[in-house]
């Protein structure tokens, strides 16, 4: 049953989750000594054994990037070059690299920060800064056989658009356009992102050709898209806001007309950060930490649901991606010691 009201589609018949069937005992990943560091932004990798990447970030907002492959315990973490003069003497400031993203099979694309200069760099075994009139980096997709970077200077954030092989020929894609974090959705047709407008959101739309209209949606505050669409349009997490009533963190898809349509107003979202939503395209269903902090999966024809039988608890941010063999998991819920990444193959 479904009930339309201001543009609004409600799911009513969203019951209590059945109990999905158990999974296999999970990898626990191990990323350095320092347990204080969180990981965030778990993206997946191409391919048949895919790696996984995340971010490492601790109390002050300084993040490290990590990566590891199928079957090892024990992520890699990036490293960064210390001031030459310094570097004998185990002084200089370190990197500071943060949003992964997957370049090609193996090769890592990221931003990285040093010495006050944030550049998109490429990880295939060492980290190369990619150089290019772009400004501050401050977010990168993969976008065909191209990189889109989310960047800031002084009149505002601008995507452009970088070729990692001739970084130099990049182009702006945006004029003085604010583009919130976490909000770039690389599809066939085009690019999503969330466009910020003071205290309104919109859905927007690059193609090659240029800018397309944007879309509101009424009541929604927009904070970050999935990977990839569902049949019925984008999926993303947002803030339901109503007058006279606390903001509402929710799960929606978006549709054409400023048309949304709300799948659960059971959900988690970490303080001070939103991860994407984890689509699963072939089993037409998407994958959140519900209030509880359990894992669900939500089929979003009917609407039906299941709660994941993981025996890890207090997941933060859900991954997830389809192989030959079947759904691979990577969450990051509470180790022994703190929050740490677990990975379901």
């Amino acid at each position: 049953m479904k009930t339309a009201w201001l543009g609004v589609v409600l799911m009513l018949a969203l019951a209590v989750p059945a109990l999905a069937a158990d999974w296999p005992a999970p990898t626990a990943v191990t990323a350095g000594s320092d347990a204080t560091l969180v990981p965030r932004g778990l993206v997946w990798g191409p391919g048949e054994s895919p790696e996984l990447a995340f971010a490492l970030t601790d109390g002050d907002g300084k993040s490290k990037v990590a990566r590891v492959g199928a079957g090892v315990t024990a992520a890699r973490v990036l490293r960064g070059r210390r001031a030459p003069g310094l570097q004998s003497l185990g002084f200089g400031e370190a990197a500071i690299d943060e949003s992964p993203t997957w370049w090609s099979d193996f090769e890592l694309a990221l931003v990285r920060t040093e010495s006050g200069e944030s550049k998109v760099a490429v990880d295939d075994g060492v980290v190369r800064a990619l150089a290019g009139a772009y400004g501050q980096a401050r977010e990168v997709v993969r976008w065909g056989a191209f990189l889109v970077v989310r960047s800031e200077d002084s009149a505002g954030s601008d995507l452009h658009l970088v070729d990692p092989r001739r970084p130099d020929a990049g182009r702006r894609l945006t004029e003085t356009r604010s583009a919130a974090e976490r909000s770039l959705g690389p599809r066939a047709g085009g690019l999503l992102y969330i466009e910020v407008n003071g205290d309104k959101t919109a859905l927007c739309t690059l193609t090659m050709a240029g800018q397309q209209p944007c879309t509101a949606y009424p009541q929604l505050e927009l904070l970050a898209l999935a990977t990839g669409d569902l049949p019925g349009g984008t999926i993303a997490y947002a803030r339901h806001l109503l007058p006279d009533t606390p903001p509402k963190n929710v799960l929606v898809q978006l549709s054409a007309a400023g048309k949304w349509t709300l799948l659960s107003d059971d959900v988690f979202l970490p303080a001070g950060y939103t991860p994407q939503p984890a689509v699963d395209v072939d089993g037409g269903a998407v994958l959140f930490v519900n209030a509880a902090q359990a894992v669900v999966k939500l089929t979003v024809a009917g609407g039906a649901q299941e709660l994941q039988a993981l025996p890890t608890a207090g997941h933060r941010e859900v991954s997830a991606v389809r192989v030959s063999r079947g759904l691979l998991l990577a969450t990051v819920a509470q180790g022994e010691a703190g929050p740490q990444v677990f990975v379901y193959r």
